[in-house]
């Protein structure tokens, strides 16, 4: 046993002078080396360094002028079609033409949206943003078409202030969206079912302005909060964001939410005026209690600017 002990100490002994001789050969250990900080992947933190924040401050700033661009060479259009008689006939007499756009515009806004590759092309992404934003440009004209010019132009200008607050909203919260999307997901879902319902009491059982006011608000509340989401994404700093590299797909998706925003407005103003109508109708007694547009005011499938509401007259396009 004490042999065996001896053997044990020597072998430990020789293995400590090799590994002292070994460390003394090679000189003493490297530095230690600062961890350098890259772009981080998606939904994984990491503390920004200056060069990254210039860099997203540039690519917000860049985004919402070109959103801005957007939609003001939009309201152009818009404006021109409402105050152009001309423009104005032909959209309501041809609205399937905003239809088609409206329809063909949906379809290549979820290829450019869903296929990544397809917004990397160098000239085919941006030919195809500017042929999805006018496909829905073109799918509005009907409702601008449908509005007073300066009717439009308030709520256009509503529009643009609810968008507005909305990204403020979401840029300055504390509340990370991105990081409970799935919450926020369910929020929106259930409201959209309650909009739903309300459209259905609208259309079938109770046609009054308040409810469809009531649909129009939470659809436009569901639109606003996806907005803050939006705008979480393109600050970034959050649990997920959007790529510096992702410009088109931002500005694509901030109009595509301005322009639900503005149906629905669009919508609330021709049924308060529908609603209008038929309360002045009654009052001549020109229709009893239980009249309803579609039925008993064919007039309304026109242009509401050819009815004078002053007089309480409604005159006939033909005329």
């Amino acid at each position: 046993m004490n042999f065996v002990r001896f053997l044990n100490s020597f072998c430990k002994n020789t293995r400590g002078r090799r590994m002292a001789k070994t460390q003394n050969s090679e000189g003493p250990p490297p530095p230690l080396v600062e961890p350098v900080l890259v772009p981080r992947p998606r939904m994984v933190h990491f503390r920004t360094n200056k060069s990254q924040y210039l860099s997203r401050s540039r690519f917000m700033f860049l985004v919402y002028c070109l959103a801005f661009v957007l939609l003001i060479v939009a309201l152009i259009q818009w404006e021109f079609v409402s105050h152009t008689k001309d423009l104005t006939d032909f959209f309501l007499d041809k609205c399937l033409v905003s239809i088609v756009c409206m329809l063909v515009a949906i379809p290549l806004m979820a290829v450019f949206l869903l296929v990544r590759a397809v917004r990397y092309l160098p000239i085919l992404g941006w030919l195809l943003v500017l042929v999805i934003v006018e496909l829905l440009v073109v799918g509005i004209c009907t409702l601008a078409a449908n509005c007073d010019g300066f009717v439009f132009l308030a709520l256009f200008g509503l529009t643009a202030v609810l968008v507005v607050v909305s990204l403020l909203i979401g840029s300055c919260i504390p509340c990370d969206l991105t990081k409970n999307v799935a919450k926020l997901f369910i929020v929106c879902v259930l409201l959209f079912h309650l909009a739903l319902y309300l459209l259905m009491l609208y259309m079938l059982i109770i046609p009054d302005i308040s409810v469809f006011l009531a649909f129009s608000f939470l659809v436009v509340l569901v639109v606003c909060l996806l907005t803050c989401y939006h705008a979480q994404l393109i600050r970034g700093r959050g649990y997920a964001d959007i790529p510096t590299t992702e410009g088109l797909f931002a500005v694509t998706v901030l109009f595509c939410y301005f322009c639900k925003i503005l149906m629905i407005f669009c919508f609330w103003d021709r049924n308060r005026r529908v609603g209008d109508l038929m309360h002045r109708e009654q009052a001549r007694g020109v229709c009893g209690d239980d009249c309803t547009p579609d039925k008993d005011m064919p007039l309304f499938n026109g242009s509401f600017k050819d009815f004078d509401y002053d007089n309480d007259v409604i005159q006939s396009p033909d005329k």
